[in-house]
């Protein structure tokens, strides 16, 4: 596997960057490290959760700020689309979520700055 590519569900092994959730493994973003740690800097509570429930197309994010959380599936820039399984969870999800891409689309998906 490439370092950077989205792969929502693989099972097996899988090298890079990869983060296991049981059998189930998913690879992050190359930009979603710079993302969190821009969001740290502000101020922001934020946890990866893509793969805490062990089901493809939940967000790559759970991020609070001044107690309210958001919800952020995180791309690459141009490249990055939403899966199959993806575009599921998000038309059946009744709350927020927001795909962002870069840093700035993340600190105005959370109400720091302009879109």
């Amino acid at each position: 596997m490439r370092a950077g590519r989205r792969l929502d569900v693989v099972r097996g092994e899988a090298a890079g960057d990869a983060v296991a959730a049981g059998r189930l493994m998913y690879q992050a973003d190359s930009n979603q490290a710079e993302i969190k740690a821009a969001l740290l800097a502000v101020g922001c509570t934020v946890q990866l959760i893509a793969s805490a429930n062990r089901q493809g197309g939940v967000p790559d994010m759970l991020v609070a700020r001044k107690g309210v959380n958001y919800l952020l599936e995180v791309k690459r820039p141009k490249v990055g689309k939403l899966s199959p399984g993806q575009v599921a969870w998000h038309r059946a999800w009744a709350g927020q979520v927001a795909v962002v891409c870069t840093v700035e689309e993340a600190l105005a998906a959370v109400g720091l700055r302009a879109a």
